[in-house]
């Protein structure tokens, strides 16, 4: 229903017809985001105000008071996860609330290599860094924190020969002066070799330990032999504080 009012509001006669009772924490959110209040009934505040009045679970009082949203990988939506949703939700602003880069940028006068480019998932355009060990990528959440459980990642639209993602690791911090925690390992990973490969990994986080800065390192060269780090989408799946 989401969807469809999206495209036009004349869905939202149908909202009167939903038990948000039974409606998830992440869809209340993008209902919210996305709702017009001049399409409001008095029927439909009646429903979300049964919603309002209902008691938290316990499920729900994650990190006490702090607004949380979960963000699962859908197979059909592979690059729907918390970037989008903060993407969508401040658009042009998106840069004043997150903010990505790099430990370098293979040519600093083409914008197409800018790592900003990561989080623009319907475009060809792709990230890359200069040729050097250890090269990364990063994203400072800034006022939020992110508990990972995934990520999906995009080859670039390059040649055969070009340099796909082989060994990495993802790490998080919440103080750039400490040291990275590291959350998930790839070795010899053979999903991403081709043309606008993607593939979603999944991350152990049993402590669901919180980080305000979450970062991909590459650990030795690509499958190429070289040390340039091309990636043309990537996002973290989990929950947003």
């Amino acid at each position: 229903l989401n969807h469809l009012y999206q495209k036009n509001s004349i869905y939202s006669i149908l909202y009167e017809n939903i038990n948000f009772l039974n409606v998830t924490t992440s869809k209340i959110s993008e209902f919210l985001m996305m709702f017009d209040t001049f399409d409001l009934t008095r029927e439909l505040w009646i429903s979300l105000s049964m919603r309002l009045q209902h008691p938290l679970s316990d499920d729900d009082k994650i990190d006490k008071a702090r607004y949380y949203i979960q963000f699962s990988y859908n197979e059909s939506k592979k690059f729907d996860g918390i970037i989008n949703y903060l993407h969508m939700k401040y658009k042009r602003e998106i840069f004043n609330h997150i903010n990505i880069t790099s430990s370098s940028i293979y040519d600093t006068d083409q914008k197409d290599f800018s790592p900003s480019r990561t989080i623009y998932y319907d475009t060809l355009d792709f990230f890359k860094s200069k040729n050097e060990e250890n090269s990364w990528i990063c994203f400072d959440f800034k006022n939020y924190h992110v508990i990972p459980s995934g990520y999906s990642i995009r080859s670039p639209n390059m040649s055969e020969i070009g340099g796909f993602l082989k060994n990495w690791v993802i790490e998080g911090c919440n103080d750039l002066n400490d040291e990275w925690t590291v959350i998930d390992e790839q070795v010899d990973c053979k999903f991403l070799i081709g043309r606008r490969y993607d593939h979603s990994f999944e991350i152990q986080n049993p402590k669901k330990e919180k980080f305000r800065f979450l970062r991909l390192r590459q650990k030795g060269p690509s499958f190429n032999g070289n040390n340039n780090l091309n990636i043309e989408s990537i996002e973290f799946f989990g929950g947003l504080l």
